[in-house]
């Protein structure tokens, strides 16, 4: 089921659960598609993904049952757009990256971008090529996650901030609702997923909606 407009979830979505629930959950899983509705943010996504959460809870789903996105993007089916997409830079390569850590810090395990293709689709506002931002920031992600151990997040107002093992601990932070501070335990490394070197940095660290992995000595 696609999540962006009310009729989807009221006409289809809600009853379709309903009709699970009635079949005792007849079901190895359950799919959407959490795509943002117009003008939509990570945020936006993750809103959607809870109040699916919240209609499988009301109607007593096993609480294993796996929740998966499989397909998401950003600005999706606007009209125009250009060869580069709609979002495309810094906010694509965070976006794209955020996504991926906002899924699993709501507990959907599985997302699925749409699409990954050389050519320009003019559906999805996020791009997925060669050279684009979006690719090389899940291309960072994925050098930093890749057979590491996840060991959940913490929301701190609008910091957050995920936990993972591989060879130490470390930390990837951003933040949902605009600049926020985070004050470092002790001297780390902090690289951005996309756009900038990384440095060394100690005391209070700005972050936004760019994550960045923070790796201190004591890892």
């Amino acid at each position: 089921s696609q999540t962006h407009k009310p009729e989807y979830v009221d006409e289809f979505l809600v009853p379709y659960i309903d009709g699970l629930r009635k079949a005792d959950w007849p079901i190895d899983g359950m799919a959407a598609h959490f795509y943002p509705a117009g003008n939509g943010t990570p945020q936006t996504r993750v809103e959607a993904i809870e109040m699916v959460q919240d209609e499988l809870a009301k109607a007593e789903a096993p609480e294993d049952l796996p929740l998966w996105d499989t397909e998401v993007n950003y600005s999706v089916g606007q009209p125009g757009g250009e060869p580069e997409g709609r979002i495309t830079g810094q906010r694509a390569a965070a976006w794209t990256a955020v996504t991926f850590l906002d899924s699993w810090r709501t507990g959907v395990r599985r997302p699925y971008w749409y699409l990954w293709s050389a050519d320009y689709y003019s559906f999805p506002g996020i791009q997925m090529r060669v050279g684009d931002a979006s690719t090389a920031a899940l291309n960072t992600l994925g050098e930093w996650i890749i057979d590491a151990e996840f060991q959940g997040c913490d929301d701190k107002q609008s910091a957050i901030e995920c936990k993972f093992d591989k060879d130490g601990t470390f930390t990837i932070a951003y933040s949902t609702g605009g600049d926020a501070e985070l004050a470092l335990p002790a001297e780390a490394e902090v690289c951005p997923v996309y756009g900038a070197e990384c440095q060394q940095r100690s005391g209070t660290l700005a972050i936004n909606d760019t994550p960045v992995r923070i790796k201190t000595s004591a890892s």
